[in-house]
């Protein structure tokens, strides 16, 4: 995706105000969280498959009725899958390089299915015809549904190789942070599914260079927004340059006032790990903890005016943005949106929200964050748990909001989305999401809007 000018961008990878204050947690952080989220390299693996027919089990009837033969490039010829556990096991294939073709037919009978995948497929149901699955459609065949959930669009017909692209695919409306005036005319959008370029708006976090080439010059990170207090985002930005001998490891204030579009530059602030709490008529509320937890308000210029100390401000009332809970987000915040950047595989940590709630009473949860998301449940009043969706599909991230009733679940690959809180999903292809740039805010109902450093992804989400 790199064209012209845009090879010339260099972002590191963590915060240099973490390295200089926590050098000895990110290290290990650092360690942890790229031996897990690094994206795997090519490798030989044996692919699984699990098939029914007539909804049932194949073990359950016969090994001798259903025969599974594979074939890849490492192969000259169709080879007889093994029989382990109720699956068959391909032999060692570099499927995610080079799919691997798979054959099933019943002895006796001129019934064949094909298929062709990069990815092991846990519920084949037997039957005549062509399928083919990519990143985006074998998350969904994967995917199973439990206490009278159903996902809408999860039917094998949009697998088969004649309509592998029906599944509705989920838009995103590009802004390349930079003057197209400035930008090479020699410049080709690049042909991505799902992506329309919209335009070309000058950002004050990215800079002109003497050699007519483009610097980040400061990293955007936490974002913050509340509509009923400022119609503008904000986000802390720090500045980017490795090359000065005195490095200026303060976080920055930033502002957009066009939904993310592009940003510009208010002023620093004096402690390295503030993180905003509030906006009032007399400007910018900021929680800071260093010797001491202190909340300090500056002025719309950036002039300190007053502080506070605070032994909780976690539950303090001016703290409307920092819940400091990783389990619960109440409906009573749905009016204020903040994010917590996972901007590449070395960079600090990512908050995680686990638990919703529409009402109070009710809860949606995402099991296995932040590495390895794979189950989504419901649990009432009463405590009991109910299992809704089973993912199945070997993510590493998964993005949880709630929306009003909306629960949206936004992962690499594809996006699901409830309008009735958990009881029916439809299901979404995303295109191309870089994983290691997400950083995420709604603006309102129905727009997620991906914040990364050369550009914004404005995503509808209906």
């Amino acid at each position: 995706m790199c064209k012209g000018h845009l090879c010339n961008f260099t972002f590191p990878g963590i915060r240099k105000f973490i390295m200089f204050k926590y050098i000895s947690t990110c290290l290990l952080s650092c360690a942890l969280i790229t031996g897990t989220l690094a994206q795997p390299g090519f490798s030989l693996a044996p692919l699984r498959f699990k098939v029914f027919y007539n909804g049932e089990d194949f073990i359950r009837r016969t090994e001798k009725d259903i025969v599974l033969e594979w074939h890849s490039s490492t192969t000259n010829h169709w080879q007889k899958a093994m029989v382990q556990n109720g699956e068959f096991i391909t032999g060692a294939v570099d499927a995610k390089r080079n799919p691997a073709d798979i054959k099933i037919y019943r002895r006796g009978s001129l019934d064949t299915m094909f298929i062709r995948t990069s990815q092991s497929l846990h519920h084949i149901p037997f039957q005549s015809g062509q399928f083919v699955f990519d990143h985006n459609t074998a998350p969904l065949a994967n995917m199973r549904a439990f206490s009278a959930t159903h996902i809408i669009n999860q039917h094998w017909k949009y697998f088969s190789i004649s309509a592998k692209d029906t599944l509705p695919l989920l838009q995103k409306q590009r802004y390349v942070y930079m003057d197209k005036d400035l930008y090479p005319h020699d410049f080709e959008e690049p042909n991505e599914p799902g992506v329309q370029y919209k335009g070309f708006q000058k950002s004050e976090h990215i800079q002109a260079t003497d050699e007519d080439e483009y610097k980040l010059y400061m990293e955007l990170g936490q974002l913050y927004y509340a509509p009923a207090l400022s119609s503008s985002v904000y986000c802390i930005g720090y500045v980017n340059d490795l090359h000065k001998e005195i490095k200026d490891y303060r976080p920055w204030l930033l502002e957009s006032k066009d939904g993310c579009r592009s940003w510009s530059i208010r002023f620093a602030l004096q402690e390295a790990d503030a993180q905003l709490v509030n906006i009032n008529d007399r400007g910018f509320v900021f929680f800071r903890e260093n010797e001491r937890t202190v909340f300090i308000t500056y002025d719309a210029i950036g002039n300190p005016i007053d502080s506070s100390a605070t032994e909780s401000p976690c539950n303090a009332l001016q703290n409307i943005f920092s819940s400091c809970d990783t389990d619960t987000k109440f409906s009573t915040m749905q009016g204020v949106e903040s994010s917590s950047p996972y901007m590449a595989t070395q960079s600090s940590s990512h908050l995680f929200h686990r638990r919703f709630t529409n009402d109070g009473v009710h809860f949606i949860s995402i099991e296995g964050l932040p590495y390895h998301p794979n189950e989504i449940n419901r649990a009432g009043k009463n405590g009991n748990e109910e299992k809704l969706l089973e993912l199945n599909t070997g993510d590493t991230y998964a993005y949880l909001t709630v929306r009003k009733n909306k629960v949206v679940v936004v992962s690499y690959d594809y996006t699901l989305v409830s309008d009735n809180f958990g009881s029916s999903w439809t299901y979404y292809r995303n295109g191309l999401l870089n994983g290691g740039n997400w950083n995420f805010i709604w603006l309102d109902d129905n727009t997620l809007v991906n914040v990364t450093q050369e550009f914004a992804d404005v995503i509808k989400v209906d």
